[in-house]
């Protein structure tokens, strides 16, 4: 009985240490004053003995305090996801990265991927591979980029919209970007959110379950 108190109470002690070091720790690097300041730091750690979640500083300079459940804009975080299970299914053997991707995603009908990359009537897509998605080296389109005001006008007349991927893409073909890429497979380079959203669809099709599912299988 007094081992077992006594290793309770070492591991209590361990946790409070850890948690006021990893406290100390965020404080440190919120500072509002500085030219891209840190205004808020959301952090979550769990293992076997300890888990720590807590959310540190303001919504903005101005704003509120954040709390654990406040929402956090994670821009393109998840590409770093995609990106890792593309490269463990290529370990895994079951794609290559200079595979096209059309045999992967040619099924998918809402997609029209045969007819996805036309420029100046000639159709690319079926040249685009793996490795040109990963890099932004496809040439096509961003929705975010190449039509932000239609993009935005659509966001703020629904600003509860939710976007899977078969709305992503069907807002791709109502704003012809089909038509628009940048320049043909390879010959270029433009940042563009569609090279991960059918990367990430393509992970759909090997895994067969959903992208979600895979990264938290897989990563976390």
């Amino acid at each position: 009985m007094k081992t077992l108190l006594y290793s309770l109470l070492l591991t209590t002690s361990i946790s409070f240490a850890q948690t006021d070091a990893i406290n100390k720790m965020i404080e440190r690097k919120i500072n509002h004053n500085t030219e891209n300041p840190v205004h808020s730091i959301l952090f979550y750690v769990e293992n076997e003995n300890f888990t720590y979640n807590e959310a540190f500083g303001l919504i903005d300079r101005e704003g509120d305090t954040v709390s654990k459940n406040s929402p956090f804009r994670i821009a393109s975080s998840t590409k770093l996801f995609v990106a890792t299970i593309i490269l463990q299914l290529e370990e895994e053997g079951k794609l290559q990265l200079n595979d096209r991707v059309y045999p992967y995603l040619k099924d998918i009908d809402y997609l029209d991927f045969k007819n996805f990359h036309n420029l100046n009537g000639e159709k690319f897509a079926n040249e685009i591979t793996l490795k040109q998605l990963l890099s932004h080296r496809s040439g096509l389109a961003d929705i975010f980029t190449d039509k932000e005001e239609a993009f935005f006008y659509l966001l703020f007349q629904n600003p509860t919209e939710k976007y899977d991927p078969k709305k992503i893409i069907n807002l791709y073909h109502q704003f012809n970007l089909q038509n628009k890429p940048h320049f043909k497979p390879n010959n270029g380079w433009h940042y563009s959110d569609m090279n991960y959203v059918l990367l990430g669809l393509l992970i759909e099709e090997i895994d067969s379950t959903s992208l979600a599912t895979s990264i938290r299988n897989r990563i976390l």
